[in-house]
């Protein structure tokens, strides 16, 4: 794995109890030794995987709207490596 792009948690239910902040995640991700961005937009995690070669793996693993990047992706990465 060369790096992660971690969007925030979804704020929904945060008030119930506590809930890593995205800061408090992106460190412990980056202190247990992997190389991690935190991206808080569609257009920053675009832009970060605009330079990507095309021979890597992408996963979205959420229990939320990933900032609407399922909807999105498909159409940016057939543009750049289709």
């Amino acid at each position: 794995m060369s790096r992660v792009l971690l969007i925030p948690p979804p704020g929904h239910g945060a008030q119930t109890h506590h809930q890593s902040t995205h800061a408090e995640i992106l460190e412990r991700v980056y202190q247990a030794g992997v190389p991690v961005e935190g991206p808080t937009s569609a257009d920053a995690v675009i832009g970060s995987l605009s330079h990507l070669k095309g021979d890597e793996i992408v996963l979205l693993l959420s229990s939320g709207p990933l900032l609407g990047l399922p909807d999105r992706l498909p159409a940016v990465m057939d543009r750049l490596y289709g």
